[in-house]
């Protein structure tokens, strides 16, 4: 099972990132297809290790699979479905993309992770 990962990238510095996350066929996506990434405004001052979902994506996919887990998620009312605190996403995609695939491999150990910055995308693309 394949989600891919979109990204909301013209005003989201550490945002400028494409990719998907494969989840064993066993492994329950709840019907997700695509996840919606962006960050959270620099004045909400939410610590970089917090995560927020969107009620959907907490019922469908978290579910309580982050009980005792290491990784933090808080659900909020929100259309994207992944919200990222402005201190991580200053730091760079490399912090993104750890955080990310910290989430997503706490979920299953087993998901393959492959988030890459867009114009690396690009060049694959091209060869």
């Amino acid at each position: 099972m394949q989600i891919n990962l979109t990204f909301n990238t013209p005003e989201d510095s550490g945002l400028n990132l494409r990719g998907s996350v494969k989840f064993a066929s066993d492994f329950d996506v709840g019907g997700i297809s695509e996840l919606h990434i962006r960050g959270l405004g620099e004045w909400r001052r939410v610590p970089e290790d917090i995560i927020h979902c969107n009620q959907a994506t907490m019922n469908n996919l978290i579910k309580n699979r982050l009980k005792g887990k290491s990784v933090t998620v808080i659900g909020i009312k929100a259309h994207s479905d992944i919200l990222l605190s402005f201190d991580i996403r200053e730091k760079g995609e490399k912090a993104v993309i750890q955080q990310l695939t910290k989430l997503f491999k706490t979920l299953s150990s087993k998901a393959v992770v492959d988030i890459k910055k867009a114009d690396e995308y690009d060049e694959d693309e091209e060869h």
